[in-house]
């Protein structure tokens, strides 16, 4: 057998996986912020925090290219399940705005980086963004490939969706 990996393990494990953790670094970071921890002054609580924020962005973007079946390399694809056409459009407003945000935020360190609080992503209100576009997907793929996440749906909180325009502007480096 090939070392390689099936797209059954992929339904069963490690897309369920990328959904949860999602989710639960979604929540977690949620508590906290409830706990009072949204500015934390403790070293340990701020990298904590941050781990949490760069997980659930980590887990955002490879979910993003999975439902907009943006293949790069060897990456797996909703579309290789069946016929899921992409609803999330990567390369159009809103989603180019909070994937240039991640990118220049979390994955790579560039010239572009911020040190602007209001120009940083936020899971409370960039992450609520992100959660209205993939929660939708994956319940869209879960009636093609049933899916056994251990995490429940996170409902967005009833935060007024962000404009593309208020998401233009704090995006690093402005539209892709």
């Amino acid at each position: 057998m090939s070392d390689q990996i099936i797209l059954s393990d992929i339904a069963n494990e490690h897309l369920p996986h990328e959904i949860d953790q999602l989710r639960g670094t979604f929540r977690q970071l949620e508590e906290m912020e409830k706990a009072g921890a949204a500015e934390p002054s403790d070293v340990t609580t701020r990298i904590l925090k941050n781990a949490l924020i760069e997980s659930f962005c980590v887990h955002a973007r490879t979910l993003i290219d999975f439902f907009a079946n943006r293949p790069t390399n060897d990456d797996v694809v909703a579309e290789h399940f069946g016929c899921f056409p992409a609803l999330l459009k990567p390369n159009e407003k809103p989603l180019s705005c909070l994937r240039t945000t991640l990118n220049k935020q979390i994955f790579h360190l560039t010239r572009n980086r911020t040190i602007i609080d209001a120009k940083k992503f936020d899971v409370s209100t960039d992450g609520v963004e992100v959660l209205r576009m993939i929660e939708p997907e994956i319940e869209r793929f879960n009636k093609l490939r049933p899916l056994e996440c251990r995490v429940p749906p996170v409902e967005a909180p009833s935060l007024p969706s962000r404009t593309t325009t208020a998401l233009a502007a704090k995006t690093i480096g402005g539209p892709p």
